[in-house]
Formats: C-alpha cells, structure tokens, sequence
C-alpha cells in the first residue's frame, strides 16, 4: 500500500537502495553522499571526536557524551533529518520512516571483545537503517568495522538456529 507513495530517487540513490535491499549494507564516504551541511557535522563531529579522546576511559570500552552535550547543538540530531537521506530511507524499508535521533559514540582500542565488539546481529537489523561514520580513520589495529552479507547472514542463521545475541569468534 505505502509503496506506491514512495518518494522518487535520483539514480544514484537508486543504487544505494539497491545495494542495501541485497546486501543490508552499503560503505561509502560523507563525501559520496554529497549531503547538505555536511562540512558543519564534520565539525561538530570532530569537537565530538576531540572531547571524547581526551577522556579517561576508567576501564570503560565505550565513552559517550552526556545527554546534555549531545543536544546543546540541535544540529546533529537536525542532520539526519535531511529530506534526501529520509527519502532513501523510506524508500529501502517500504514504509513510513520513524528518526530516532543521533547518538555519539567512541569504543577504546583497548584489544577487548566485548558488547558490540562481538559478532552479533541486532534482532531490529531486518527493519532498521542505521548511518555510522567514523570520526577517525578505521583499520585493523583500530578497529574495524565487519559485517556478514544478507545473504551469508540468512544461511548461518538458519544451520545455527541463530536469533539474535553475542557469538564468540
């Protein structure tokens, strides 16, 4: 019923809700993705990244800002409310879409494998889209995002019996 609403797409973003109805993931760069204001979230981003790495982590692999640094500034969470990003979005779930908001976020490279850090599989994956960007370059020794393809996932979902939940490597 809602998919003869959809909003229309450019052809390029066509093919990232393309991509992500096969793969359930796309990577790509802020650059790419030629958003608006995209220059301002960098720099707020970056205050962010800036406060977060002077921390002390008290044993603690995930800092976060308070609830109160990450509103100061409506413009984060505005951010993900660009019109183009909510069309894609609407147009890869099929639905209505629904913002949650914005969260900020820094794991310490403290070599741990714990939380999220583990193979996992969110039980809302199947009907979420998330936008994660890094606030510094990610690779091996700094840890790297990995996933498992939509269609990989679907098999080793069901030959383990698997829902949801932390799997060790």
């Amino acid at each position: 019923m809602h998919l003869a609403t959809l909003p229309p797409l450019a052809n390029c973003d066509r093919a990232l809700v393309g991509a992500l109805v096969q793969d359930g993931v796309v990577l790509t760069n802020l650059a790419s993705l030629a958003l608006p204001e995209t220059e301002r979230l960098q720099e707020v981003l970056g205050g962010f990244r800036d406060q977060l790495m002077m921390a002390t982590s008290n044993g603690h692999s995930t800092l976060r800002p308070s609830h109160d640094q990450l509103v100061a500034d409506a413009f984060l969470w505005r951010w993900g409310l660009n019109v183009r990003l909510l069309d894609i979005v609407e147009n890869y779930l099929g639905v209505a879409r629904r913002y949650y908001g914005a969260d900020v976020r820094r794991e310490v490279a403290d070599g741990r494998c714990t939380d999220v850090r583990q193979w996992h599989r969110d039980t809302e994956d199947e009907r979420l889209f998330k936008v994660l960007i890094w606030l510094n370059n990610v690779d091996v020794d700094g840890g790297p995002f990995q996933y498992i393809s939509r269609a990989r996932t679907a098999r080793a979902t069901d030959s383990l019996r698997y829902v949801t939940g932390y799997i060790s490597d």
